[in-house]
Parts: C-alpha cells; sequence; structure tokens
C-alpha cells in the first residue's frame, strides 16, 4: 500500500467521486441522527403499511382514469349543445331531391 491514496491507483484524488450530488446526499443520509430516523420511521409506518397506503392510492387513481375515458368516450359520442350535428349524404341528397321536384318514387 502506498500513502497516496490506499493503494486505489487513482492518485488519491477522490475529490470528482466525493464531490458528486449522489455521494453527498449518501453521506447526509450515513449521518443522520438515530432521534431523527427513528421519528421519520414511526411518521411514515413500517414498510408494509406504506405499501399498503400505495396501492390503495394507485387503485382509486386506475378507478378515476377509467370513470374518466367513460365519461369522455359518451360526452364524445354526443354533440356539444353549442355544435350543429353533422348530417350525412343521404339526408343532403334526399333534402335537394326534395326541393328540386325530381324525387323518383315508386309509382
Amino acid at each position: 500500500m502506498t500513502s497516496d491514496g490506499g493503494g486505489r491507483g487513482d492518485g488519491g484524488n477522490s475529490s470528482s467521486l466525493s464531490s458528486s450530488p449522489a455521494s453527498l446526499a449518501r453521506q447526509r443520509r450515513q449521518c443522520r441522527p438515530i432521534d431523527d430516523v427513528v421519528a421519520e420511521a414511526r411518521e411514515k409506518g413500517n414498510l408494509i403499511d406504506r405499501i399498503d397506503r400505495l396501492e390503495v392510492r394507485i387503485l382509486k387513481l386506475e378507478e378515476e382514469i377509467v370513470l374518466g375515458k367513460r365519461e369522455g368516450d359518451t360526452i364524445e359520442k354526443r354533440p356539444r349543445s353549442g355544435e350543429k350535428r353533422r348530417h350525412g349524404k343521404g339526408l343532403k341528397r334526399l333534402v335537394k331531391s326534395c326541393v328540386n321536384g325530381d324525387l323518383k318514387t315508386k309509382e
């Protein structure tokens, strides 16, 4: 072992590694007082309870999305009150033939 960094081979220059945001966040997590950690764990609950609450929230969100899609489908099928309904070409042709008087009948 050498005195330049414990034989890592990087010349002992670990400033780029230790100053990264991820490593700083890890250091902050490692240096938290135990009282803070215990209080946070009590506040959040155990892992199983947290997963259970998350599952309930996801199921509610899924239900809202499904209901929103159903309501969106029914709204799109009906014409809005301010919009005129578009008629097909068959109706236009019938009206024109009635107005022009060249309506062909079976007589």
